[in-house]
């Protein structure tokens, strides 16, 4: 029933419509962090919320659990990989046509110029898919610290094509 829905309206209406119903809301926010978390188990281990959503665009914030830490008393390189992963993936797939499917192919560069503690925001701003052509777009995310420093710049490449019919 869902999967009909979501091939009926397309994923990003719906990631949108159900945004745009829960983010003024008391806990709204937080309980669509929590929808996003169980599309993707892994991810939502992370407990990262959503603060800001829009095609081509994504604001996530984190923070550091004890579970993700390493020995070095920073968050894990992994844990900071998937949710750069997650706030590019929420910014391309939130303007995807509703004809397009789009996956994760690579992830072509993840840098962490400084170590990552306390409460990170990671950044997403891209340019989104018009139609649903076969094709690759490239797309960056940044972790900032609660200082400003950036300790995460990643890029990965994303691949559209159209549903089948």
């Amino acid at each position: 029933m869902i999967k009909s829905y979501i091939n009926k309206v397309g994923f990003a209406a719906l990631l949108m419509s159900m945004w745009q119903k829960l983010k003024d809301k008391i806990g709204g926010k937080v309980l669509f962090s929590g929808i996003v978390g169980l599309l993707s188990l892994y991810t939502g281990t992370l407990l990262a919320k959503v603060d800001e959503l829009q095609p081509g665009y994504c604001k996530v914030i984190m923070r550091h659990w004890f579970w993700l830490g390493n020995p070095f008393g920073s968050i894990h390189a992994f844990a900071l990989g998937n949710l750069a992963e997650m706030v590019s993936g929420l910014a391309f797939l939130a303007g995807l046509p509703a004809d397009a499917r789009a996956i994760i192919v690579s992830i072509d560069r993840i840098e962490y110029p400084a170590l990552s503690r306390g409460t990170m925001t990671a950044i997403c701003r891209c340019d989104v898919a018009k139609t649903a052509d076969e094709g690759f777009y490239g797309v960056t995310a940044e972790i900032r610290n609660k200082e400003g420093a950036l300790c995460v710049s990643f890029k990965a490449t994303w691949k559209v094509w159209p549903k089948k019919k």
